[in-house]
């Protein structure tokens, strides 16, 4: 076995220790700016260097780097800057969360530019073996990895229930794997200071701009999906052999189908498309519907919701899937009782503007992943 296809080992190591380290460790024992502006950059700069020289030496052959894609990854940043910012047009914009003032810009340069080295020279070492020698599941689960560095622990802080999970999911996290997946595929095509072309004109918007777009969560999710995703189909156009042995060549229709596969999967969750997933987290419905189930609704007028019909609502921050017992008319106004089968009682009088969808179809238990990773964030929290 070749010494480089270990590469990604050391590399990805070495930035994941310094992820815990400063996360768990520095920024609960030093002062914040003492953390943020010298001691941070100083481990991402270490971890750069490192895996730079895992990089120059220990990975043959290497991708070219030229002008071409450069250019393309470059053009493919400011593209996704400008989406963002267009849409800041329509929903308005606001401060940036971070300071302007000379100083305060050093220091925010120096961070962000140390750590989007680290991470950039350890992309390169972690997805080329990779490419070179795993299936795309494995490729995928580099990009993974790879953007899970990006999300500080405390943004999952806020995780409390199902709803702000698929919230965190959708603003954040696939966003970030959206981009991840680009990234490596930029890798793949021409090394690291192509994914640094691309990641740098996000980070460099994020951090400097004086005002950022102010939009709604799944505007963000959609914008941050869609602009990789449409990156992908780029870069796919022209196949490029990524290893000399067997002539093997970089599968991109795999690329394009995960990227195609998240956005439909965004646009399913959101709503967009007229139907939405919701997961049984109660007992109420037993035995027509059991804790776990992915309960499907399509949206549908009040007029055409009949008694006996399971419809989804939402009550404080849950949704609630109860079923139709009884519709009434009061002052021209259409109002539903509704009652879970296991229930005693009845829901209050529910106003028919307040109906989000009818039942469709179940799927039975697929449901129960998300409930263990909810109650495994709970214990953790």
């Amino acid at each position: 076995m070749r010494p480089w296809t270990w590469v990604w080992a050391p590399a990805g190591g070495l930035a994941a220790l310094t992820y815990l380290l400063i996360h768990f460790g520095v920024d609960r024992w030093l002062p914040g700016e003492l953390s943020t502006y010298i001691v941070q950059p100083l481990l991402w700069s270490y971890v750069a260097l490192m895996a730079a020289l895992f990089y120059r030496y220990g990975l043959w052959p290497r991708p070219r780097f030229g002008f071409s894609i450069g250019l393309t990854a470059a053009v493919l940043g400011v593209f996704q800057v400008a989406l963002f910012t267009l849409a800041g047009l329509f929903s308005g914009f606001g401060e940036s969360p971070y300071a302007h003032h000379p100083l305060a810009l050093l220091g925010n340069a120096g961070f962000a530019a140390t750590q989007l080295a680290a991470m950039e020279a350890a992309r390169g070492c972690v997805t080329l073996p990779l490419a070179r020698h795993r299936p795309t599941l494995t490729l995928l689960l580099a990009a993974l990895f790879l953007a899970a560095l990006r999300i500080p622990p405390a943004q999952l802080a806020g995780v409390i229930d199902f709803p702000t999970l698929a919230r965190f999911l959708g603003e954040r996290l696939l966003p970030t794997f959206a981009s991840s997946i680009l990234s490596c595929l930029l890798v793949v095509r021409g090394g690291p200071f192509a994914s640094l072309l691309y990641q740098g004109s996000l980070q460099a918007y994020e951090w400097f701009s004086p005002v950022l777009p102010r939009l709604d969560w799944l505007v963000t999710a959609f914008l941050g999906t869609m602009a990789p995703a449409l990156g992908l189909m780029v870069l796919s156009r022209d196949p490029v052999e990524i290893t000399r042995e067997k002539g093997q060549v970089a599968n991109q229709r795999s690329w394009m189908s995960v990227a195609a596969l998240a956005v439909s999967l965004y646009f399913f969750n959101s709503g967009l498309l007229g139907v939405r997933p919701t997961l049984v987290v109660g007992a109420s419905m037993e035995p027509t519907l059991h804790i776990g189930d992915v309960v499907v609704t399509s949206d549908v007028p009040p007029e055409e919701v009949q008694v006996g019909d399971i419809v989804r609502f939402r009550t404080g921050q849950a949704f609630v899937l109860h079923r139709v017992i009884e519709i009434e008319q009061r002052q021209g106004e259409v109002f539903f009782l509704t009652r879970g089968d296991s229930n005693n009682v009845s829901d209050p009088l529910l106003p028919a503007e307040r109906v989000e969808g009818r039942l469709v179809f179940v799927v039975p238990k697929v449901g129960w992943l998300s409930i263990m990773v909810h109650r495994a964030l709970t214990w953790f929290r």
